[in-house]
């Protein structure tokens, strides 16, 4: 189970790769970003397995579908940092001011929405919420790599 914290960090201080960008405010952004994260990581440098990737992107999948959903649809933006070695960091900010809920909710086979927190649970090392002025900004910190593939 993962843990729950705040990170607190201006990504301007890092000493990794990093990247961000404006989320259109589309269903189809889901896909884009999901698709964009490996991409990134590639060219990094990191060879990830099947399963690697597959985790990361479930994971931006529910972050950035959660504040398409529950957030007001202009100003969503994603980042991505490796925050030390082994540990990357996905973030999506938004405007809206409701934190995803951390109580588990029994869904049922037919509902569309209400597991997700609950899986970027279950596979991030932590997750947590931090409210930068207007909005909130929600990150997952996943395990990969301690250094990228070199050759």
């Amino acid at each position: 189970m993962s843990e729950i914290h705040q990170l607190i960090i201006s990504q301007g201080e890092l000493d990794s790769p990093q990247v961000d960008w404006a989320v259109n405010p589309t269903e189809a952004s889901v896909k884009e970003t999901r698709d964009r994260v490996p991409k990134a990581l590639r060219a990094w440098g990191f060879r990830l397995t099947a399963d690697k990737e597959f985790e990361i992107k479930l994971i931006v999948s529910e972050l950035v579908t959660n504040a398409l959903l529950h957030a007001p649809r202009h100003g969503i933006h994603f980042a991505m940092w490796i925050y030390r070695p082994g540990q990357l960091v996905v973030e999506v900010q938004d405007r809206g001011a409701r934190a995803p809920s951390r109580a588990r909710r029994a869904a049922t086979g037919e509902d569309t929405t209400g597991r997700g927190m609950a899986m970027v649970e279950s596979l991030a090392l932590s997750w947590g919420v931090s409210y930068p002025g207007s909005g909130k900004r929600v990150h997952a910190t996943v395990a990969i790599p301690d250094t990228p593939n070199v050759g």
